[in-house]
């Protein structure tokens, strides 16, 4: 994997998150991340070269809601800057990792074509599930203004 970072975060962070949400493909990927004055978004590219790309704000105020319009994508909200890093770096590669492998068993549970909407679906799907084991791994004083519903 290849990290080419022009933000203020550092590289051991990103590498660490790139490994945390890596479905095990990024050795030849690039990862990108830059600076951004608009939403978090992000792109990825398997040809001509393996390549995913983040755009993050650097004025976002968090808990920031990901609101969805488009059918194929599913909504959430990411409770600080990593998280929201967590959730498009696993989005993005997982893109990477669907153009490797066929709709089988190993997407998740109604993600079956090869439509657009699928992909969105099985990327979303797969990027909330490690936002939620990222969360699950932080200390409790990470969290401490957004209590739990218990």
């Amino acid at each position: 994997m290849r990290l080419r970072n022009s933000t203020k975060i550092s590289d051991k962070h990103l590498e660490q998150m790139i490994e945390f949400v890596d479905p095990g493909i990024s050795k030849d990927t690039m990862v990108e991340i830059k600076p951004s004055r608009r939403l978090p978004s992000g792109y990825s590219w398997f040809r001509p070269k393996k390549k995913i790309g983040i755009w993050m704000p650097s004025k976002l105020h968090y808990p920031y809601r990901w609101n969805v319009t488009a059918a194929s994508r599913l909504p959430g909200v990411v409770l600080s800057e990593d998280e929201n890093l967590v959730f498009l770096l696993a989005h993005e590669l997982r893109h990477q990792w669907q153009y490797r492998r066929p709709p089988r068993g190993e997407w998740f549970p109604g993600c079956t074509s090869r439509s657009h909407n699928t992909h969105e679906r099985d990327a979303c799907a797969y990027a909330w599930r490690k936002v939620r084991a990222w969360r699950k791994l932080q200390p409790r004083e990470v969290y401490k203004e957004f209590p739990s519903p218990t």
